[in-house]
């Protein structure tokens, strides 16, 4: 009776809003976007295929990253990278998203203990990538009570989880203005973190390893790209003084490994963030044509 019951809330669950990451996990791809909250929140998927595939294409690019530091290169990243995609893909793009957070640690943490660290995050606790509906990822990672399937209610009204997998925050809505003193305070909580972290976080040379190996795995299901995305000048100022060589490193990988590195870190004139590290819905728009426009450029020289 039990089984049953519990059975019935979590398919009755799969037909409303689960939560902002549940849409990640319906349906194989055949492009990703891939790393940190800043491309969760950033990239387009739908402007993407737009501009590169065509407005009627049916061409399937999911947005593969998350926010909450779920998703670090490494292991757990590949496997369900590899998991994601189509069989036999052979004309994917993909994007993979960089920034010092992405390769960044505790002190002293040991390989083994980051792996096991990465077994319990998102990716690392489901096993069905694809399903619709997808039960296991209920299972295993719905963290609220499953009589929130009698709500179907995404609870921020600012936040929009498209089902291509992008995560988009607007900055009005008719229920919610998210203000410029607001703006500014998030600012400098991002500002002061980042801080903090720069005391208790050091780089990783495996996660650092595990990028170049998902590079390799993906060169041989379409085409590469490294971004780094848009953000403030003064967290931009506060990441270049902690990591001084990161562009000149990321474009050396880049070109060993024949593919682009965009770096619009500095682009932060006119597309906008709610905190300093993410972009409100309108500049990740802008941002995500730009990308797109470069992308197509590219491919089209090369």
């Amino acid at each position: 009776m039990f089984i049953g019951t519990y059975f019935f809330f979590i398919d009755k669950l799969s037909k409303n809003f689960v939560d902002e990451n549940y849409a990640k996990f319906t349906y194989k791809a055949e492009g990703l976007v891939m790393g940190l909250s800043r491309a969760n929140q950033g990239i387009s998927p739908e402007i993407l295929t737009h501009t590169l595939k065509g407005e009627n294409s049916s061409y399937s690019i999911v947005n593969f990253a998350f926010d909450g530091y779920q998703s670090f290169y490494g292991k757990v990243y590949l496997n369900a990278i590899k998991k994601k995609l189509k069989d036999n893909s052979t004309n994917g793009i993909f994007i993979l998203s960089v920034n010092p957070g992405s390769f960044s640690v505790q002190k002293n943490m040991e390989n083994d203990t980051i792996l096991q660290m990465d077994e319990n995050l998102i990716l690392g606790k489901i096993s069905r990538f694809n399903d619709n509906p997808n039960y296991n990822y209920i299972i295993n990672c719905y963290s609220n009570s499953l009589y929130n399937c009698f709500l179907n209610d995404n609870k921020f009204s600012n936040l929009i989880a498209h089902s291509n997998g992008w995560k988009e925050i607007k900055q009005q809505t008719k229920e919610y203005t998210i203000s410029s003193t607001e703006v500014a305070q998030w600012k400098n909580e991002t500002l002061k973190k980042y801080s903090e972290l720069a005391n208790t976080k050091s780089f990783n040379k495996t996660r650092f390893n595990y990028l170049i190996k998902t590079i390799a795995y993906l060169k041989g299901k379409g085409k590469v790209f490294l971004v780094r995305m848009p953000i403030d000048k003064e967290v931009l100022r506060l990441e270049n003084n902690n990591w001084k060589d990161f562009d000149f490193e990321f474009d050396s990988i880049a070109k060993a490994n024949n593919i682009p590195y965009f770096n619009y870190s500095a682009n932060n004139a006119n597309l906008k963030t709610y905190d300093g590290s993410h972009l409100f819905s309108k500049s990740a728009k802008d941002f995500s044509n730009i990308l797109s426009n470069d992308i197509k450029a590219y491919l089209n020289i090369n």
